[in-house]
């Protein structure tokens, strides 16, 4: 079978290509025949690619306008799957279905729209992307239930086929020891107003002040727009214990010398960090939102979550009390640990290639 993952900018080390890099390379390991399609970026990945994933680029250079080059990429995707003549194009967000669709249907081979935020973010093309693959594409994976629902709510007859595969974890089987661990509050992802980081910041706020907190740092591991931003934020704030730790292949190494991982996006699809974290027996506290934390934490079982019925700057508060708690109770937090790496082996990577395999094969017939 051939696979081709159509994706804006694999060169980034961001969740959703590490995913992709994740499904493609069991894919080829299982004997498949595998494309990476980025539309831009400068042809190479920020995660390891299995000899048998091929990674083509359509128009070299990062932060590419997509409606100035829509065109170029749009006549070059044509004719490299032409090329390539794949049986299936995965594209890895919905809005990439603008793309794909028309394309794909003209040489024959099937779409499948992998929706990776929560559906309700209209977030640049893909509110239109989705509509585009409910009514034309062949099949949408979501990655939670609520998701699926939202879609068939929203999409009355649609014509594509619909079912959630959750994101597997890359860090499945770790031994994980918290002897060697650090006082450290860890959080990881692209520095980005959706991932929420200036609200972590006005929590770590609130936790320096307590006296409960002494000792422990905060680390935020990622690269993006916002850096200074935030930093120019943390240092009005006058944080002392906190440091941005920028863009890291072994971010491994931070999970596994934290204590605690710490999530305040505004919104995610289903969040990779979490289920990174889960596999090194973290206990997760987080901001509730609409899809993810609650498809990953139990709270008070294997991480706590915060409400934000009562407003932002209240959910920070008790946000901040939440850490504070976890640091100054350690058994309950390394209770809260294990329960965490017991419920990761949902997110086994062969059970969920299993699913995907299964899924595409069904597709070509």
């Amino acid at each position: 079978m051939r696979v081709a993952f159509l994706i804006q900018d694999f060169s980034r080390g961001a969740g959703s290509e590490r995913v992709t890099s994740l499904i493609a390379n069991g894919l080829a390991k299982r004997g498949h025949e595998v494309s990476i399609i980025s539309i831009s970026g400068d042809n190479s990945s920020f995660y390891m690619l299995d000899e048998g994933v091929t990674l083509r680029t359509l128009v070299p250079g990062g932060g590419l306008d997509n409606k100035r080059y829509f065109f170029k990429a749009y006549l070059r995707l044509r004719k490299l799957l032409r090329q390539v003549r794949p049986d299936v194009v995965v594209n890895v967000f919905a809005a990439l279905g603008i793309y794909s669709i028309p394309n794909a249907r003209g040489i024959g081979c099937k779409t499948v729209s992998w929706e990776h935020f929560n559906y309700k973010a209209r977030v640049g093309m893909n509110p239109i992307g989705r509509k585009l693959a409910a009514r034309h594409a062949d099949q949408i994976v979501t990655l939670t239930e609520t998701d699926k629902a939202y879609y068939l709510e929203d999409n009355p007859g649609m014509r594509a086929g619909i079912c959630s595969i959750f994101n597997p974890s890359p860090y499945q089987g770790q031994p994980v020891s918290h002897v060697d661990a650090k006082p450290w509050v860890v959080s990881v992802g692209r520095l980005t107003e959706q991932k929420g980081f200036d609200r972590l910041l006005r929590a770590w706020a609130i936790v320096e002040r307590d006296p409960r907190s002494a000792g422990w740092e905060l680390m935020i591991v990622g690269e993006g727009e916002e850096r200074e931003a935030l930093a120019a934020e943390a240092a009005e704030l006058g944080l002392a214990r906190m440091c941005l730790a920028g863009e890291r292949k072994d971010v491994d190494s931070m999970y596994r010398q934290a204590r605690i991982y710490a999530s305040t996006a505004r919104f995610e699809g289903l969040p990779m960090t979490m289920i990174e974290a889960q596999s090194f027996g973290l206990p997760i506290v987080s901001l509730d939102y609409d899809t993810g934390p609650r498809d990953i934490v139990t709270d008070g079982v294997d991480g706590v979550i915060v409400g934000q019925d009562a407003g932002e700057e209240s959910a920070i508060s008790r946000y901040a009390e939440a850490l504070l708690r976890c640091m100054s109770s350690p058994e309950a937090t390394v209770a809260m640990g294990v329960a965490a790496l017991e419920a990761s082996r949902r997110f086994e990577s062969e059970r969920l290639m299993d699913q995907w395999e299964g899924l595409l094969s069904r597709l070509v017939g």
